[in-house]
């Protein structure tokens, strides 16, 4: 994004967020999430807010959407890849958990 570019040139002599080491990227980001980063995009859009309320989604929805992170959260998948055993209202496949009374 351009206003992460923007901070990241002006903290680091113009380079650029994917130029810099994974230490100096904290940097900038922690200066985003604060609110205090410089750049000429922060004074049109709030740098915390966006960290909060964009980045931040973004970047979970963008890992568990992986399905190597599924395993993380216990979720065993779609159940497309199999098909469906049980098609009627309140039936339960075989490899699904079965609710407690």
């Amino acid at each position: 994004m351009k206003g992460i570019d923007e901070t990241a040139q002006a903290l680091f002599g113009g380079k650029t967020f994917v130029d810099l080491d994974p230490l100096s990227q904290d940097v900038v980001l922690t200066h985003v999430a604060r609110g205090d980063a410089p750049g000429a995009t922060w004074e049109r859009i709030p740098a915390a807010r966006f960290f909060k309320s964009v980045l931040s989604i973004t970047v979970v929805k963008i890992y568990y959407a992986h399905p190597a992170a599924w395993n993380e959260v216990g979720y065993g998948g779609p159940s497309s890849p199999r098909g469906h055993v049980r098609k009627w209202e309140g039936g339960v496949d075989p490899w699904e958990a079965r609710e407690e009374s």
